[in-house]
């Protein structure tokens, strides 16, 4: 296999052009060119820049308030949904150019790119003030630079591509914190590939440097969560993250196993029942289900998290995100201390509630399953032998189909280890809703986009 020179022919200006258009006149189209605020939106908006004490101590990371300030003083806050298009159109047109540099017939590489385009975290978050959207399209460069790095056999831009991109993933959504291992996984995938499609490469020393472009990666976020240990006595990343994880162990008891098992926060443990039944007598009530189940346990997570949790430690710590972290992070370590195997079910039923859930998401997409019914129908076609046009016929030779296959190979070992390692970080504190699935499961409709479309592509003429 010689991937290390394809020229794709179809990687112009102009292709671009064509899918940032693609992606911006069907914002227009649906309605979807304006800023829209979600409740995480003003944390970034307000981001305290004044104060380097007050951005360390901040539950955001610097990122995306930065992306905003910026956008907003050059062009305007109303840019900001056009920027992140122009951005993830970006994206999807070098995953586009990427795979045509492994070989793959341009009709797949096109089809791998509108999936990503036009997937489900694009056309839910393209307007939001939000770090979704951002974060998934630094995401996908990353996964684009590796594959260039892997392709083009240790070239270094590609390598500085990927610490880059994943060092800026990071900063805007620290579940991205995952990259970290992906990149070693996915790349030690990726070069044994190579090594097995061309076996002169120096495979010990390929695998060495996947180590140390993930070590570049991590470096940033060791040296941030270290300045934030000298500066505000708290070594971690962020004030912020058990949070998450205690939405999911206070349902993991009743209220007398809470009491019971939480001895060094028992004062957090009663606060939280207070304030659980202080929502009760404003009227609100949590969603109905099965305790324990995970669809409640989803379905509840949110409430728990802002509406119970955060309140009653911001009673007992107020204006103190630090100590409000530590007391949090006490109470879920003695809820698991206590009930692991609850915890170890949590992780296999949620892993199995991200896997149908996403499939359900792609599915019910509608751009997804107009090009599912178009597949089907082509099958269909093909099965009684209904002449192609020949402008789609191509006869396949075993070097034509060895290179082409080597496109849509790799981009299953992303999609694949993508998937698994994101979704496997999420899980361990939060439950797999759409907005952290679908973005883990990006790359997923783009193989199966680029399978079907080279199936056509590479058949020949009954």
């Amino acid at each position: 296999m010689n991937t290390s020179h394809a020229r794709p022919r179809f990687v112009a200006w102009r292709s671009w052009i064509a899918i940032s258009t693609l992606v911006i006149g069907l914002a227009v189209a649906t309605g979807r060119i304006e800023p829209h605020l979600v409740a995480d939106s003003p944390s970034y908006l307000e981001y305290p820049f004044d104060s380097f004490d007050g951005m360390l101590r901040s539950i955001r990371t610097p990122g995306y308030p930065a992306f905003l300030r910026l956008v907003s003083a050059t062009l305007g806050i109303r840019a900001v949904p056009v920027m992140q298009m122009l951005i993830h159109a970006t994206a999807a047109w070098m995953l586009m150019r990427e795979l045509r540099a492994w070989g793959t017939p341009a009709v797949s590489p096109f089809a791998a790119g509108i999936a990503v385009a036009l997937g489900c975290t694009a056309l839910d978050n393209e307007a939001s003030v939000s770090t979704d959207l951002l974060a998934a399209s630094l995401g996908v460069m990353t996964a684009v630079s590796l594959l260039a790095w892997v392709r083009t056999n240790r070239e270094c831009w590609p390598a500085f591509g990927a610490v880059l991109f994943s060092v800026a993933a990071i900063s805007l959504r620290p579940a991205y914190l995952a990259l970290i291992p992906w990149v070693t996984v996915a790349g030690v995938l990726l070069w044994i590939y190579r090594y097995r499609m061309t076996p002169g490469i120096p495979l010990t020393r390929s695998l060495m440097l996947t180590c140390v472009i993930s070590v570049s990666i991590a470096l940033p976020v060791i040296v941030w969560s270290a300045v934030r240990g000298i500066v505000v006595d708290d070594f971690g990343f962020l004030p912020f993250g058990h949070q998450n994880l205690a939405g999911l162990t206070v349902q993991f008891v009743n209220e007398d196993e809470l009491i019971k098992v939480a001895k060094k926060s028992e004062l957090l443990a009663r606060e939280i029942l207070a304030s659980k039944e202080r929502y009760h007598q404003d009227g609100n009530r949590l969603l109905a289900g099965d305790d324990g189940a995970t669809m409640t346990i989803e379905s509840r997570w949110d409430e728990y998290v802002w509406r119970i949790i955060q309140p009653a430690v911001d009673a007992i710590h107020p204006h103190d995100s630090i100590a409000s972290h530590r007391a949090i992070a006490t109470f879920n370590r003695e809820i698991i201390s206590a009930y692991p195997f609850r915890y170890a079910r949590w992780l296999v039923l949620a892993g199995r509630r991200a896997c149908w859930g996403t499939a359900a998401n792609i599915v019910m997409h509608p751009v997804f399953l107009f090009a599912i019914g178009c597949a089907v129908t082509i099958k269909l076609l093909r099965i009684f032998r209904v002449p192609w046009p020949k402008n789609l016929t191509r006869t396949s030779t075993a070097e034509s189909t060895i290179q082409s296959q080597s496109g849509l190979d790799v981009l299953f070992i992303v999609a694949i280890t993508y998937f698994v390692i994101q979704l496997g970080f999420v899980i361990l504190t939060s439950p797999p809703i759409g907005r952290f699935a679908d973005a883990a499961a990006i790359f997923i409709p783009a193989w199966i986009a680029a399978c079907v479309t080279q199936s056509v592509y590479l058949a020949k003429e009954p």
